[in-house]
């Protein structure tokens, strides 16, 4: 009955897995809540495991360690007790009615004497409870005295044989597991007596010990983990107490290979896993006295287990809790996510039918992505197409080469209905940090430049108190040409145009745009010039705070009289941390830099400075090994000068710049050939073979047929030092040499080496921070 109802199930979730992975390929959504709750649910049940594990080491060694730290408290106890006897035992047999017993002739004949003994046993044995009986044995007399049932002939007594062979023992005292008077199996300690003795021994004195008392005590006092059980062993391995004799009819034992283990270790205290005669795997911990007895306590494997049954549970509710958490919340935060996917899937739909043969939301919006990048280029390609009107051609020919001949200006002015003599003046509008822009292709510079001239176009047209006309020159930016009859009105307009201007950009299309604007001038031809004043005035940003319109007149660079000067100790910090990788102390020693070329307000002086600071990074690196052919490659004045602004030049150097000067110093350069390095090994060779010559650079180059400045800086790429400094070291060690070899004064090793003494002093001083005179007592 079970089997088609198996059946069942197994069919009804292959035909769920197979819905969900249909489901899956189809739609977004339900992979991103698949990827949520996997995402959720590894993590959690990894957590789970790992804490699981710990937390079933740490039970295995919490257990191990309270095992141990109890035996030590049982030994301790039991021991307290078993010395207890043993002390009573000495006291025993020091006391002068003992004495009496055993030197008395006659002694069993005197029956207050045996009375008075008897008495003294008594009260011995009532005073421990663990004390089942004491037993005197006389020797010679052949008789007893216990004090349960007082005086008794030897043979009388059932025991002995078992005082016969503790007579036979070689251990004047013992600890012996064997039979009792009436009480089973007891733990008996046999003293002989007189114990100073060590042969021909005169009496017996035994102690006989309650073991279901001890038993009892011992569970009452010690443990707590069912099944514990404990042993307590004689030096030879013979079970003295076993804890478990009254709790269960078949107690488990270890087998004897466990009990060796422990007797036999030189440890005094350990743990260790095996299993007992049952098979059951089992917790061993022992530990052992200075007496020789071994203390043996062992816990079931399955205990233990039993106790990680809360923490199976508790993981168990805890993963489940928060993988139903986690499964909520990818359920949530995936229909959060894909919220605005599925309002753009219906609006793009509801603009027109869906393209047939797309299986999920990603080839829809693939499409369409492909869709739009085919329009803008198209767009990009037409606008690019457009030809001016006349009108634009003319005022493009005007601001880009002027006209040569005024009467043709004249002409072409007449012909298109423009005004010879009037108040023009020009705007010239350019986009901020285009490169920020992810929106845009370097290849939309002509959309943007068209988007912009027809905005500057409507604000133009819906002002009106300006005339005027707008071009492009294909450059990205938009100029406005402004004309009006009224002075008054050029003079103030423009500003206002040029903020609603600035407004418009930022509010359409998401960009700053910065807006130069020139002089008035009455005459047609000299709109060119106020085109220049325009440029010139968007020039003033790179020193200027940031400002949606610039005039030219605001800084009359014929009047300053500041006095320029190159930030280098800027230079300096800005090289030292680019060479050291530290990217952004570099950052901030550029600021120091812009703002010290800044103040000095002249746009040519803050442009040369950034292109000698540029100059100075990339000596800085071929210095440092890089390859000047490899940096020369990537021409990063081009980039450069595409910066027109401050923040524009500061972005380019802390984004671009700087990790690519880093990068190319830390790779090697591809120019150190083999021969390359063959040829500086040759000369370092030149030089230990002739240093007593007066060795030079230029005399190496001609050796090799090489200019001395690339032998210097092959020299230093290859052996990581100058070779100046080579050869000083070369000298140093030939004087080191010297010192220590020659008997010859320090003057004539000067000499030899090409050093005058007093230089020989000061260099060699300045490498080994040693005189001469110094080194040679020190070192021979």
């Amino acid at each position: 009955m079970l089997m088609p109802y198996r059946i069942q199930w197994i069919r009804f979730i292959r035909s769920f897995m197979l819905a969900c992975r249909a489901r899956l390929q189809g739609r977004y959504l339900y992979r991103l809540v698949w990827l949520g709750m996997v995402s959720a649910c590894i993590p959690v049940m990894l957590a789970g495991t790992v804490y699981y594990t710990i937390s079933v080491h740490n039970m295995y060694q919490k257990n191990q360690d309270e095992s141990l730290i109890a035996l030590k408290l049982i030994m301790d106890r039991v021991e307290r007790i078993l010395s207890e006897i043993e002390t009573k035992s000495l006291e025993l047999s020091a006391d002068p009615l003992m004495i009496d017993a055993l030197y008395t002739a006659g002694f069993n004949d005197k029956e207050i004497a045996r009375l008075r003994l008897l008495k003294l046993l008594s009260r011995v044995q009532n005073a421990n409870d663990f004390i089942a009986g004491i037993v005197y044995y006389d020797i010679r007399g052949q008789t007893l005295l216990e004090s349960n049932y007082g005086h008794l002939r030897a043979e009388q007594y059932p025991d002995k044989q078992e005082l016969d062979a503790a007579l036979l023992s070689p251990y004047s005292a013992q600890w012996i597991r064997g039979s009792g008077l009436q009480i089973g199996e007891n733990l008996t300690f046999f003293h002989k007596l007189p114990h100073m003795k060590q042969s021909d021994f005169d009496g017996l004195l035994v102690f006989q010990l309650n073991t279901q008392n001890f038993n009892a005590y011992l569970q009452d006092n010690s443990f707590h983990v069912p099944d514990k059980s404990l042993l307590v062993l004689d030096s030879e391995g013979r079970q003295l107490l076993s804890s478990r004799e009254e709790i269960s009819a078949e107690p488990a034992r270890p087998n004897d290979d466990t009990v060796l283990q422990a007797v036999r270790s030189d440890s005094k205290s350990g743990i260790f896993w095996a299993s007992d005669r049952n098979g059951r795997n089992q917790l061993y911990s022992f530990q052992k006295t200075s007496s020789g007895r071994t203390y043996l306590s062992s816990i079931p494997e399955a205990n233990i287990s039993g106790q990680l049954a809360w923490i199976r549970w508790a993981m168990a509710w805890t993963v489940g809790l928060l993988l139903s958490l986690g499964i909520v919340l990818s359920v949530i935060t995936s229909m959060r996510a894909y919220s605005p996917i599925q309002q753009l899937i219906k609006h793009g739909r509801s603009l027109g039918p869906t393209p047939d043969g797309l299986r999920n939301e990603f080839g829809y919006i693939h499409e369409c992505l492909n869709y739009l990048h085919q329009e803008g280029r198209s767009l990009s390609l037409y606008v690019s197409q457009i030809q001016p009107n006349l009108r634009e051609r003319m005022f493009q020919k005007l601001l880009q080469k002027g006209y040569p001949d005024i009467s043709i200006l004249q002409k072409d002015c007449a012909n298109l209905g423009i005004p010879v003599e009037s108040h023009y003046r020009v705007l010239v509008a350019t986009v901020e940090n285009i490169h920020r822009e992810k929106r845009y292709l370097p290849e939309d510079q002509a959309i943007l430049g068209f988007s912009l001239i027809n905005i500057m176009g409507e604000l133009l047209e819906q002002n009106k108190s300006l005339d005027g006309y707008v071009v492009t020159l294909h450059d990205g930016s938009g100029i406005a040409v402004i004309n009006s009859r009224d002075l008054n009105i050029l003079v103030h307009e423009p500003h206002q145009y040029a903020l609603s201007v600035h407004e418009a950009v930022k509010k359409f299309l998401k960009l700053q745009v910065s807006i130069g604007v020139g002089n008035m001038y009455t005459h047609i031809a000299d709109v060119a010039v106020s085109y220049q004043e325009a440029l010139i005035a968007l020039q003033n940003r790179m020193f200027k705070e940031p400002s949606p319109v610039l005039y030219t007149d605001e800084l009359d660079m014929t009047k300053k009289q500041t006095v320029n000067l190159y930030p280098a100790k800027a230079e300096a910090l800005i090289i030292e941390a680019v060479a050291a990788g530290e990217l952004e102390k570099a950052r901030q020693a550029l600021a120091l830099f812009a703002q010290a070329v800044r103040q000095t307000q002249s746009y040519p002086f803050v442009y040369q400075s950034y292109h000698l600071l540029l100059s100075s990074l990339i000596r800085s690196v071929e210095q440092r090994g890089g390859s000047l052919s490899q940096l020369l490659e990537h021409n990063l004045f081009h980039p450069m000068n595409r910066r027109q602004t401050a923040e524009e030049l500061h972005d380019w150097f802390t984004d671009t710049c700087f990790p690519l000067l880093d990068h190319m110093a830390k790779q090697p350069d591809s120019s150190l050939t083999t021969e390359s390095r063959a040829d500086i090994l040759h000369i370092c060779s030149y030089i230990k073979d002739h240093i007593y010559s007066d060795i030079s650079l230029t005399q190496c180059s001609e050796m090799l047929g090489l200019t001395p400045s690339y032998v210097s800086r092959l020299f230093k790429k290859v052996m990581g030092y100058s070779f100046v400094e080579y050869v000083i070291h070369c000298k140093m060690d030939e004087a080191k040499r010297l010192l220590i070899q020659k008997d010859i004064s320090i003057a004539e090793i000067s000499s030899m080496i090409g050093y005058s003494e007093r230089n020989l002093n000061r260099v060699f001083q300045r490498y080994t921070y040693l005189s001469p005179g110094q080194f040679r007592a020190r070192y021979r």
